[in-house]
C-alpha cells in the first residue's frame, strides 16, 4: 500500500499537507499578508480587465449551454455559472491578458489565477471570512510552488506550470478553505497531481490562459470530495528504510 494511503506513514507530501492543514491567519507575518491583500486585488483588477475579451465570449457561450445551475459568479458579466463552470471562467479572465503577478523565484507560476477563480467559486458555497480567504490563499501559493520546487526541470520539460502546478495550488488551497484534515489534504493534492495538465505548445493561443481547467474548474470537486483516498502524485522521496 503506498505510504501516503497509511494514516501512520510518513512521507514529504503529508509532511507539507500537515503544516498546511494547520497553518492560522495569525502565523503570516504582516508582510505576507499585506502581499496576499496585494494579490488579490491584482487578480480581480486582470479579471476584470480581462473580462470584455472575445476568449471570453467563446468560452462563456460553451458554459451558459452545457453548465449546471447557477451558483458562482462570473466577474464583470453580470451572470452566474455552475460551482465548476464560473472558477473557469474567471480563471481565463484572469490570465487572458498575461498581467497578471508571476512567481519568479525559482519556478515561474501564475499562482493567483488558478487559486483565487477556485477560492471565490468555494467562497459563495459557503460564505467565508476575509481571514480565511487570504490564509486559504497563501496555503494554496506555498502548496504549488514547493511542488515545483521537487521537479526543477519540468518548466524546461514543456510543461505549462500555471496548468499542472495551478492544479495542485488550486486543491490544497479549496481544500484549506473548507478545513481538510491533513490526510484528505494529501489525497486532495494527489487527485489533483493525477489530474494536472498543461503544455507550453500552447502559447500564443486560447488554450493558453484555458489550460488550467483541471487546475480550476474541479478545484472545488477535489476539495469537497477528498473523502476519497489518493497516492500523492507530487514528488515524494521516501527513507531509505521506509
Amino acid at each position: 500500500m503506498d505510504q501516503n494511503l497509511d494514516p501512520a506513514a510518513i512521507t514529504l507530501t503529508k509532511t507539507l499537507c500537515a503544516h498546511l492543514a494547520a497553518a492560522q491567519f495569525s502565523d503570516l507575518s504582516a508582510a505576507a499578508q499585506r502581499e496576499a491583500r496585494r494579490g488579490v486585488l491584482d487578480w480581480v483588477g486582470c479579471a476584470l480587465a480581462g473580462s470584455a475579451h472575445k476568449t471570453i465570449d467563446t468560452l462563456l457561450a460553451v458554459l451558459q449551454e452545457t453548465g449546471g445551475r447557477p451558483q458562482a459568479t462570473v466577474l464583470g458579466r453580470g451572470l452566474k455559472l455552475g460551482l465548476l463552470d464560473a472558477p473557469l471562467a474567471n480563471g481565463q479572465m484572469g490570465h487572458v491578458l498575461d498581467f497578471d503577478d508571476t512567481h519568479m523565484g525559482g519556478v515561474v507560476l501564475h499562482a493567483s489565477s488558478p487559486i483565487l477563480a477556485a477560492l471565490f467559486s468555494l467562497a459563495e458555497r459557503s460564505p467565508v471570512t476575509g481571514a480565511d480567504l487570504m490564509l486559504a490563499y497563501a496555503v494554496g501559493f506555498e502548496a504549488g510552488i514547493r511542488s515545483g520546487l521537487t521537479a526543477p526541470g519540468h518548466h524546461k520539460g514543456g510543461w505549462h506550470l500555471t496548468g499542472t502546478l495551478g492544479a495542485i495550488a488550486a486543491a490544497v488551497a479549496g481544500g484549506k478553505l473548507i478545513g481538510l484534515d491533513p490526510q484528505k489534504l494529501t489525497y486532495a493534492m494527489g487527485i489533483a497531481a493525477t489530474q494536472a495538465a498543461g503544455m507550453q505548445q500552447n502559447r500564443g493561443t486560447m488554450c493558453k490562459s484555458r489550460c488550467w481547467r483541471s487546475a480550476v474548474s474541479t478545484a472545488p470537486r477535489r476539495s469537497s470530495r477528498a473523502g476519497g483516498d489518493s497516492a500523492a502524485c507530487t514528488a515524494t522521496p521516501r527513507r531509505p528504510n521506509a
